[in-house]
């Protein structure tokens, strides 16, 4: 099922490539190239992940491809991960070579007020037959007043709210895993755990990972979770300070009543051991995540029970945390969006970026599935080149799955689930921060001070949140609600 669909998209690509071909003025054909009079021209990408040893091998490969069919080459820099706003911000600044870059909607509000992106909006119409194929009319959904920053990546479209406990000691205890569908039905267990399992944290979070808020779709944050709306936006449109949420307020009391109790590992407001390594070291019996179809049966080789705490949420930014726009540096726009329409549709180009070259990096696990997995005598201790990719790059269902990780059909199931979902009211709307960047930046650092303590349980809510609120009254947090309901008014009103 899977190969029929990236068929038809394949189709798009190389279509799309011949006929711009024509339109260059390129050369003759040979075989099923496409020879160019002119030199190719080089689009640097910048996007994050690890950094990979046999990169310049699988850029060589790759660049057989784009040159084959665009008379393009990719020029990829994969910064590491914490590296990337540093590194983007100095490309972006310094005027050096830069065409694609990978954005999130909190960022590319000050990139688009800079002028150090371009809106890309007609770009998108003219080259982006695959991004059309699979975003439809969301193929804009990433701009801010019109003005399109990027693309979104072929990601997940919301989450639904999960726990992820370890499968063996689910078994172990007998734990039905379906009467768990809120956090209060999980306390029990928690406490079973903590009694029977004295070494082991019944529930880790960490400082570094998304915010449990977010995760549990308690608010909508609408970018900077300071000014947010209840209760996932589902029903209202009244921007309120996330201090004055019932649900926020209600999960800041039960994460310290848990932590209280010894339930989260106390050093939760400060660690950056991410839940990951904590399975890993076998350290903790489960942790608050968000779940989708990609998510992994796995983690820190630990496998996984998922329990459900509510239904699949759709929250501003769903289309917009995970881009790739145009630099001004760009010297040529237009072949940029060339090759990121092509990016979207080229099984061919994901499977090397993602996975490498097959007999080398990959085998087949299973041809006619799809499956992969490590050629013999080669691991994760001693491969030169597995990326692992897919969820940076701008359409991740070209790949193959990795044997054992996925379901064989779970592509298709990311496609449906990602038209599904209930939506926030203030789902695709993104506002222009530019009036009250002075009031952002100190409200931010009010929001450093109280929000990782209260939303790991570390201080006591009723205490610290009306501390909070004053501080980020203090802020300016009134003028910038102001101006976000403005805004958000004003788009409701184009709906």
């Amino acid at each position: 099922m899977k190969r029929r669909v990236l068929k038809k998209v394949t189709g798009f690509v190389l279509s799309g490539a011949m006929a711009l071909g024509m339109i260059a003025g390129w050369g003759t054909m040979e075989g099923t190239a496409v020879q160019a009079a002119e030199e190719p021209y080089e689009v640097t990408m910048l996007t994050q992940g690890e950094q990979q040893e046999a990169l310049p091998r699988i850029m060589e490969k790759v660049n057989e491809i784009l040159v084959r069919d665009l008379n393009i080459k990719l020029n990829l820099l994969v910064s590491p991960y914490g590296s990337l706003a540093q590194q983007r911000q100095l490309m972006l600044t310094s005027g050096e070579p830069l065409d694609l870059v990978y954005l999130d909607a909190a960022s590319a509000v000050g990139f688009m007020n800079n002028g150090q992106i371009i809106d890309m909006g007609d770009l998108i119409d003219e080259y982006g037959t695959n991004i059309k194929e699979y975003w439809g009319d969301e193929a804009k959904s990433a701009n801010i007043g019109g003005f399109v920053f990027g693309v979104p990546n072929l990601n997940e479209v919301g989450n639904i709210p999960a726990i992820g406990m370890r499968k063996d000691m689910v078994e172990k205890y007998e734990i039905n895993v379906d009467s768990i569908q809120s956090l209060e039905d999980l306390e029990p267990v928690l406490a079973m755990i903590k009694e029977n399992e004295p070494g082991i944290t019944p529930v880790h979070i960490c400082a570094d990972q998304l915010p449990v808020s977010k995760q549990l779709s308690v608010i909508d944050p609408m970018i900077d979770g300071i000014a947010v709306l209840d209760n996932s936006g589902l029903d209202t449109t009244e921007i309120i300070p996330v201090t004055q949420s019932k649900e926020y307020q209600e999960k800041c009391e039960l994460f310290h009543r848990w932590y209280e109790a010894g339930y989260i590992n106390q050093d939760a407001a400060t660690t950056t051991i991410q839940f990951e390594s904590a399975f890993k070291a076998g350290s903790t019996f489960c942790a608050i995540m968000v779940w989708h179809p990609m998510s992994p049966n796995q983690f820190g080789g630990v496998d996984m029970e998922y329990a459900f705490l509510g239904e699949h949420k759709v929250l501003s930014g769903a289309t917009g945390n995970a881009d790739y726009g145009i630099a001004t540096n760009s010297k040529d726009p237009a072949k940029a969006m060339q090759l990121l329409d092509y990016l979207y549709g080229s099984e061919e180009v994901a499977q090397l970026l993602n996975w490498g070259e097959e007999g080398i990096d990959w085998v087949y696990a299973d041809k006619e599935q799809n499956i992969v997995t490590w050629p013999e005598g080669v691991d994760s201790n001693n491969a030169t080149y597995h990326a692992q990719l897919a969820w940076a790059l701008p359409n991740q269902f070209m790949a193959s799955t990795w044997q054992g990780v996925y379901d064989p059909d779970v592509f298709e199931q990311m496609l449906k689930f990602n038209k599904e979902g209930e939506k926030s009211t203030a789902f695709g709307f993104t506002y222009n921060t530019e009036p009250i960047e002075t009031e952002l930046t100190a409200l931010k650092n009010v929001q450093e001070k109280y929000r990782v303590s209260l939303e790991t349980g570390a201080v006591d809510p009723e205490e610290y949140l009306p501390k909070y609120e004053e501080d980020l009254k203090k802020a300016g947090l009134d003028k910038v609600i102001e101006e976000k309901q403005k805004q958000f008014d004003a788009w409701l009103a184009e709906q």
